[in-house]
């Protein structure tokens, strides 16, 4: 099996708000599906953007309760539900 290997930079945060940086040209969408579960469609830049949000949250440093919040106005296309995925 081949592995791909690419380097991300994932920024160092604190504080109670995580920045979200978005690679140009990300496409995500987001939507609850008929049978109570959730889609998410991303071209490989949404993917590569998504993959630099959890590896930030998952940070050490990085308190419970931070969180990224994903809405049609901050980078998601239209039609996409709010998503919130958060610090346990």
């Amino acid at each position: 099996m081949e592995y791909l290997e690419k380097t991300l930079q994932i920024p160092k945060e604190t504080g109670y708000s995580v920045r979200t940086n978005w690679i140009e040209e990300h496409k995500i969408l987001i939507e609850i599906c008929g049978d109570n579960s959730v889609r998410i469609l991303a071209n490989k830049e949404g993917l590569e953007t998504l993959a630099v949000h959890l590896l930030t949250l998952a940070q050490d440093g990085i308190g419970k309760g931070m969180h990224v919040h994903y809405d049609v106005y901050g980078g998601l296309e239209e039609g996409s539900c709010d998503v919130i995925i958060e610090r346990g």
